[in-house]
């Protein structure tokens, strides 16, 4: 098979072969797209097995269906963690607020310190005792500072953000069958890692790590109960992607 040149095959890249291991490709002939295994090992039997880009992309269409949410679903759980994380980003607030008050409460007593050591009301050892005190201090209120800044709002997805890795997942399947072949493959580079084939049937479905985690979910789950799953790795969950819209 010739490769048409400017083609766009949308899958290639995405798509490898299960009885082998090998990369699927895919080449143009006569105006159609055919994707096959490369056998790269010399030991598949299966890479004369030519798939239409038609039968690819129904495939791809049904794997989508995994990662659908119902909307109403969505909304409802999305108020209950705005709500929670309100709470929690004014607490983060307060808590910011207290200690940097702290920290300038310590220039104002470094600099009366200051001023009692040069009028020779305060002697040195006390000076320095002092001095050692409130740098020991400080050392540890912008050590608490640090850790509650990195744990604060400015760590966390908005509900907007987390919202519309939901709503790729439910229009996805429908938007992968209208659009052309290059919006396919902006939508592949941003849902899907790999997908394997064995006897042009699905294998394995691998999404990249924030769909995946709708995909692993129950269809029930509320954005709540898969909020630990992003927790313990932030980036796992929400990474602004570029939007293939």
């Amino acid at each position: 098979m010739s490769t048409k040149w400017g083609s766009v095959h949308s899958a290639r890249g995405f798509l490898s072969c299960e009885s082998c291991g090998c990369a699927i490709t895919a080449d143009t002939q006569k105006g159609h797209q055919y994707y096959y295994c490369t056998n790269g090992k010399g030991v598949c039997t299966e890479h004369k097995a030519y798939m239409r880009s038609d039968f690819i992309n129904g495939l791809i269409s049904q794997i989508f269906l995994e990662l659908q949410f119902d909307l109403e679903l969505i909304e409802i759980s999305g108020e209950a963690y705005k709500q929670r994380n309100a709470s929690s980003d004014s607490y983060v607030d307060q808590s910011e607020n207290t200690l940097l008050e702290e920290l300038k409460s310590l220039d104002s007593k470094e600099s009366t310190l200051t001023d009692g050591f040069i009028s020779q009301i305060i002697k040195r050892p006390l000076y320095e005792q002092k001095m050692k005190e409130i740098e020991n201090e400080r050392i540890t209120l912008k050590s608490q500072l640090a850790e509650i800044t990195q744990r604060g709002p400015k760590g966390k997805p908005t509900f907007e953000q987390i919202k519309s890795v939901f709503l790729d997942g439910i229009t996805a399947s429908k938007r992968y069958t209208i659009v052309d072949d290059t919006e396919r493959r902006k939508m592949l580079e941003k849902l899907l890692s790999n997908l394997s084939i064995q006897n042009k049937s699905v294998a394995q479905i691998k999404f990249k790590p924030m769909y995946q985690v709708l995909a692993n979910a129950p269809k029930n789950a509320s954005i709540s109960e898969m909020l630990p799953i992003r927790d313990s790795n932030p980036n796992s969950w929400y990474q602004k992607p570029e939007s293939y819209h």
